[in-house]
């Protein structure tokens, strides 16, 4: 039997795109890199009745797209600046994203005709109740069945009349029905409350944001003497991690937060993943799996912070010429912490991540916004890479910085102690 594949690494529009199709009883698989996709098609492209992508900017996606044989019908939801030139798709649909409903990709669906039953506009359709229960405020009719012939409205569950509950749905039942007449609205209310997190506007004003502080990045890194080289490999490790990041709907909506109060917070995100990443490469201790814990500390350590003030503040003394609130005091100093806490129920990260972000600020010295520092020696390597990480990001993006000369010297008087030798020549090894 042919089949829709899906390549989408944002597992909510997956899971939208997926149960859409299914409802339609059009056979859909979806998986989340180029190379699975790649695998399944591979000697058996005949068996694929179209391949819908949810584009990325990264020119993986771009070379993948214009490789496909132009007998293959291909829909592709794309930015506004994504590059879809010199495709030649048969049967193409270019869907920008967010599109305020989806018959551009019911056109698309209807014109390939992959292989589906006849469905009338009185048929019930079954809904999975794992989605059905993720998106329960959907204002919708729907019903479960109770024998062969009876159905419930599930607002009468929810109000009472019968003891089952959305919460217990899963155990009695493993699907819901909605009729095909509904089966339209039923998923563009679910489109709605997904497009809340993922604007076009705000997503390409990040990703326009976030390419231009990856160039001053560079520019800061290229003053201290690091190598393209260097610069290269710690890039690549950053970018694959925040794709993730901007193709996750919850994490995409907490970074829009942290760049709303100002992207100086975004700088020494940028600046403390890189010397992170660069310097655990040096001490032998990097990995990928490494790598992406730091990225996901770098973004998020800051989190918990509203103000510009209160993120640009990088040394103790500065409070007090700041003349900072008894409630922006607890704020600045609390705010490790408290962002670990923002991130904590999310599946992304990990407890080394919290680790990372509750212990980005504790230093052997004394210019640090924490008063009461964590003993260093309960730290392990990676958070003492990353606070000293951090460290020098603040030192770097100083509007008077210029060279490595005072970088050198600021390392060697402050972090020459046990427990750092490592770390600095590993670091001096970068310069």
């Amino acid at each position: 039997m042919k089949k829709i594949i899906l390549l989408d690494k944002d597992k909510d529009f997956s899971l939208f795109i997926q149960s859409y199709c299914e409802c339609l009883n059009i056979t859909i698989e979806s998986y989340d890199t180029i190379e699975k996709v790649k695998e399944v098609i591979s000697g058996n492209i005949k068996s694929v009745s179209g391949i819908v992508v949810n584009m990325s900017p990264h020119q993986e996606y771009q070379d993948f797209v214009k490789e496909l044989p132009d007998s293959v019908p291909l829909c592709l939801f794309i930015l506004g600046r994504d590059d879809v030139s010199g495709i030649n798709a048969k049967h193409l649909k270019i869907i920008h994203k967010p599109f305020e409903n989806f018959d551009a990709l019911k056109e698309w669906l209807l014109e390939i005709k992959p292989q589906r039953s006849s469905l009338k506009t009185d048929d019930f359709v079954k809904i999975s109740t794992d989605f059905f229960v993720k998106y329960s405020n959907v204002n919708i009719n729907a019903f479960i069945e109770l024998g062969e012939s009876k159905k419930v409205k599930i607002k009468d569950i929810k109000s009472g009349l019968l003891e089952s509950t959305l919460d217990h749905m899963k155990d009695s039942t493993d699907h819901v029905l909605i009729k095909v007449e509904d089966l339209d609205k039923y998923f563009l209310d679910i489109l709605d409350s997904l497009l809340i997190k993922y604007d076009t506007a705000s997503n390409g004003a990040i990703y326009e944001l976030h390419t231009s502080l990856i160039e001053y990045t560079h520019n800061k890194l290229r003053l201290i003497g690091l190598s393209n080289h260097e610069i290269d490999y710690a890039a690549r490790q950053v970018e694959r991690s925040v794709e993730n990041i901007f193709n996750d709907l919850t994490l995409f909506s907490e970074i829009n937060k942290v760049l709303e109060c100002d992207d100086s917070i975004y700088r020494i995100s940028l600046i403390t993943a890189y010397f992170s990443c660069l310097i655990s490469r040096k001490a032998s201790v990097g990995s990928q799996k490494l790598y992406h814990e730091i990225v996901l500390a770098s973004m998020f350590q800051d989190a918990s912070l509203e103000n510009k003030k209160l993120a640009m503040i990088s040394r103790f003394g500065d409070m007090k010429e700041m003349g900072l609130s008894e409630q922006d005091y607890l704020l600045l100093t609390r705010h490790p912490e408290k962002s670990s806490e923002l991130i904590k129920d999310y599946d992304s990260f990990s407890s080394d991540v919290s680790k990372m972000i509750q212990t980005h600020h504790v230093r052997p010295h004394s210019n640090t916004i924490i008063p009461g520092q964590k003993s260093l020696v309960s730290l392990s390597f990676p958070q003492k890479v990353f606070s000293f990480s951090n460290d020098l990001a603040y030192f770097i993006t100083d509007e008077n910085f210029t060279d490595s000369g005072p970088l050198t010297e600021y390392v060697k008087k402050n972090y020459s102690i046990r427990g750092y030798n490592k770390i600095i020549s590993s670091f001096l090894l970068l310069l």
